[in-house]
């Protein structure tokens, strides 16, 4: 029997495909075998993960034989992350993210990402730009960021007000 060689692949790799993981085989003195469904189990942090992919043959008599190949999977793809429309308000409006939108990321091995932002204000009283950063971060030291641009502009004029004397 001779098993695939131990292999580092990304945690996104389909463990099952051979193309990936590679191919058994086996032969026997006295009779033909057939390939059962390899077994798959793994140890590890979400990050780095180590997979013991047993693979078993089985010869017309019903005898068994197993090879064991060693699969590390790591996590160094970085988030998908997707920022809110950009948009132009007047002076003085909200610009906390629950008004004016919160930043969305997916990641192809971890399911809770930490989504933060920083502001940058730019401009005066007249026309103020705020530049947010938004990023995301898979907690394996993969992290995107995108940039939405909240413009504020004083687009009100002046009110006037008569005082009258008596």
């Amino acid at each position: 029997m001779v098993c695939p060689v131990s292999i580092n692949v990304s945690c996104e790799s389909d463990l099952y495909n051979p193309s990936v993981t590679g191919v058994a085989t086996a032969t026997d003195n006295c009779s033909s075998v057939i390939e059962l469904q390899p077994g798959l189990s793994g140890d590890g942090t979400s990050c780095a993960l180590e997979w013991s992919k047993v693979y078993r043959f089985q010869d017309e008599c019903g005898n068994i034989g197993t090879c064991t190949q060693l699969i590390t999977t790591y996590d160094n793809t970085d988030p998908i992350i997707t920022c809110p429309a950009n948009l132009t308000l007047s002076c003085g409006a909200n610009t906390d993210p629950s008004q004016t939108g919160f930043a969305t990321a997916t990641d192809a091995c971890q399911t809770e990402l930490s989504i933060t932002y920083l502001d940058a204000v730019s401009g005066n009283d007249c026309d103020k730009t705020i530049t947010r950063t938004w990023s995301a971060d898979d907690g394996c030291d993969n992290e995107s960021t995108c940039v939405q641009t909240i413009r504020l502009l004083d687009q009100t004029p002046p009110t006037f007000y008569v005082l009258r004397q008596i």
